[in-house]
């Protein structure tokens, strides 16, 4: 059975095995002092957690351990963000010599047979003695350090990775520290602070040496530089000065008692006075809890529910941004179609000026065309003339033969007169054909340049008509998306305004807002429902009875409208 170790009696130091614990509260810099033992020579679990966006430089512990102490929270229906005291009765319970047996053999599987080595996990503060018991049985003596940091920026820190309430991290520091305290009482243990690491880490090796009764291996000049390049502002990213906690009013006593008792300790050491002053204020956690504990469990759910409505606020306003960027981009979709409505314009335009240019060669070349027909017209004349003439020379020659015989003198006059004549005749004719042969090239070429002519007229109109038509689709669309994004406008303003009647002007951070926390959820809800309607921004009743599907099966009216009602067109109530 696993003991509860209490307040313990200092054994000497055995020549054996020593474990490093470092005791101290999430976010309290018990990574880097974890590290810095590691360089001074203690050895380091095998099963390393990783390094995370939260904790770069690395958490330098036991993944296995960690695990293994939430499953020990878990069984003491606990866990990690507890604030109320572990489960005293679950040292007595069969559970706890199961866990012991699990907790040595993560010990021999992680640190073999080392002889110094250093264990760390935030969560051994609230139940230390079950692991000093462990250290025992395993023949270890434990070597304690208990780190301490500023409650305010441990809060604070906490808040940004967990979003956890600054309230809930006070308490949690505050237990924290308490138990780690009470359980390592009489111990070898040091108290230190987070400045101290970071800013008089050398002060703080001798003084742990001292103070622990070890040495460190690995304490030389160069591993001093190794520390020194490790240790650095950047692991730190809230800075509170202790002022901000002794000199707060709306702090509670508990809390600033107690940082004021460490704070002393990691500088002069501990004394018994300020031991039953712990005492005191841990009985006065442990008797009050009952009486808030509902209270803060109250404002847990609510901060939660808030938290839910403001990431579907975000989800929304992420929705409206999408819709806004769809908008731009049809925006200059439609600032590119009106750029290619003007270069169709301007193309229209030089088609129907080259148009207007091959219409002009159409009736230069159908003039063209008259000319030749006149011509030929006059050719034709003139080719009738010639056949009259070739008639009357016939007639002539008809009359010159029948007087042939009269004429035998005129015989060889006219045969000469006849060869002439039949010589004009044959000019005349190969005059006519060229004429016919040229109006015929002259018809050809027209035709041809008329159909070129109609050919790319009717291509032009074609684009023309084609150009029309993508900018009226892209016109219809634009107007859609346009009609859309107004829609989604008038939504995410109607959501804004529900979310400032929610958070009634007053944060979390704020004195109103932490005693509007406090109230209980059916009070809080019922009056923020009247404000909305009150200011006609939603009326939850006359929406139940627009829509008895909601009211029958029993669904917020208000939740009901902006998850499903408002993508389904209803109306507000």
């Amino acid at each position: 059975m696993t003991k509860v170790i209490g307040e313990r009696a200092p054994r000497p130091a055995p020549a054996g095995r020593i474990g490093v614990l470092v005791l101290g509260m999430h976010r309290s810099g018990t990574s880097a002092l974890s590290r810095v033992l590691s360089l001074l020579g203690s050895d380091l679990p095998k099963t390393l957690m990783g390094a995370s966006p939260t904790n770069e430089a690395g958490h330098w512990e036991s993944s296995t351990i960690m695990r293994l102490n939430d499953e020990i929270l878990a069984s003491a229906g606990s866990n990690w963000h507890d604030w109320l005291a572990f489960n005293k009765g679950w040292h007595d319970s069969p559970k706890a010599p199961e866990f012991k047996e699990r907790a040595l053999a993560a010990v021999a599987e992680e640190f073999g047979n080392s002889r110094l080595f250093v264990l760390k996990d935030p969560r051994i503060c609230r139940f230390a003695p079950f692991w000093l018991d462990v250290l025992e049985t395993a023949d270890v003596r434990p070597a304690v350090i208990i780190p301490v940091r500023n409650p305010l920026e441990v809060a604070a820190s906490l808040h940004k990775r967990d979003g956890m309430e600054p309230g809930l991290g006070h308490l949690l520091w505050l237990r924290h520290v308490l138990e780690a305290e009470a359980g390592t009482r009489g111990l070898p243990r040091f108290h230190t602070s987070y400045d101290a690491l970071l800013h008089g880490w050398p002060r703080l090796i001798s003084a742990t040496q001292k103070e622990l009764g070890l040495s460190w291996p690995r304490l030389s000049d160069l591993v001093n530089e190794e520390i020194g390049t490790f240790l650095t502002e950047r692991l730190r990213h809230h800075h509170e000065a202790p002022k901000s906690v002794s000199d707060n009013p709306l702090l509670s006593a508990w809390l600033r008692e107690t940082f004021e008792i460490f704070s002393r300790w990691a500088e002069e050491g501990e004394t018994a006075a300020d031991q039953i002053v712990l005492d005191r204020i841990r009985a006065e956690l442990d008797a009050a809890a009952p009486a808030f504990a509902r209270l803060v469990s109250a404002g847990q759910q609510s901060a939660k529910k808030a938290k839910s409505l403001e990431e579907d606020l975000k989800e929304q306003q992420a929705k409206l941004e999408e819709l806004a960027a769809e908008h731009s981009v049809l925006v200059d979709a439609k600032g590119a179609m009106d750029q290619q409505l003007a270069e169709a314009q301007t193309a229209l335009s030089a088609s129907q000026a080259a148009i207007a240019d091959r219409d002009e060669e159409i009736a230069q070349a159908t003039k063209r065309l008259a000319e030749a027909r006149a011509e030929l017209a006059d050719m034709q004349a003139k080719v009738e003339t010639l056949r009259s003439e070739l008639d009357e020379t016939k007639g002539q020659l008809s009359h010159t033969q029948s007087a042939l015989a009269q004429r035998s003198a005129e015989a060889d006059e006219a045969t000469e007169q006849l060869t002439e004549t039949r010589a004009r005749l044959a000019e005349r004719s190969d005059e006519v054909t060229a004429l016919n042969n040229a109006l015929r090239n002259k018809e050809a070429e027209a035709a041809v340049a008329i159909e070129r002519v109609r050919a790319e007229k009717q291509d032009a109109e074609r684009r023309l008509s084609e150009r029309f038509n993508e900018i009226a689709v892209m016109t219809r669309l634009l107007g859609e998306r346009e009609q859309a994004a107004r829609l989604s406008e008038e939504q995410a303003a109607w959501l804004r305004d529900v979310s400032a009647v929610l958070m009634n002007g007053s944060t979390p951070e704020t004195l109103k807002g932490r005693l509007a926390a406090l109230l209980p959820a059916s009070i809080r809800l019922k009056k923020q429902k009247a404000q909305l309607k009150k200011k006609g921004i939603f009326d939850p009743d006359a929406y139940l009875v627009a829509y008895p599907d909601v009211a029958e099966a029993g669904i917020d009216p208000l939740w009901h409208y902006i998850n499903h009602g408002m993508g389904e067109g209803r109306q507000r109530g």
